[in-house]
């Protein structure tokens, strides 16, 4: 099994935490959250996300308003552990990475189970999908530009 990168997964999570203005945009755009192995830095992502869309400010407390005490932790540890702000973009390239190399992984094991009972077209089809998800480039989120402009508008009347 692919392990995860803990500790790249506690830095975004705590960079994010410390300086949400210099990075939450950027891990927005880059991650959807699944990327995340551990549960706890997925679900905090998920808040991450859920503040930016009430235009709500994030940081510990806030965080830990929505999340729940049983956070504290989690969230205090990511903002101690955290090596430093101007790594951020590397901490995502690992952790887009290990994702791929996870989704791989599983494709790959089905692919072992198939070798045995699955006729070879199927072989043949789960051997393709281990190739894309690991030439997988990085997806872009897009909306349309009616949602775009109705959300700039929203911001603006705020």
């Amino acid at each position: 099994m692919i392990q995860s990168d803990f500790q790249a997964e506690q830095a975004v999570i705590g960079d994010i935490i410390l300086a949400p203005e210099k990075t939450l945009s950027q891990a927005l755009h880059e991650l959807s959250g699944e990327e995340f192995q551990a549960t706890q830095f997925r679900t905090l992502f998920g808040i991450f996300r859920e503040l930016f869309r009430e235009k709500k400010p994030i940081d510990a407390v806030t965080v830990l308003a929505k999340a729940g005490e049983e956070y504290q932790n989690t969230v205090l540890d990511a903002a101690q552990n955290v090596p430093t702000l101007s790594n951020f973009p590397e901490y995502l390239r690992i952790l887009k990475e290990n994702f791929k190399r996870r989704k791989a992984f599983e494709k790959a094991m089905e692919l072992m189970q198939n070798l045995e009972s699955a006729d070879l077209s199927q072989c043949l089809s789960d051997s393709l999908e281990i190739s894309r998800s690991l030439m997988q480039e990085d997806k872009v989120r897009t909306i349309s530009a009616k949602d775009g402009f109705l959300d700039f508008c929203e911001r603006k009347e705020k």
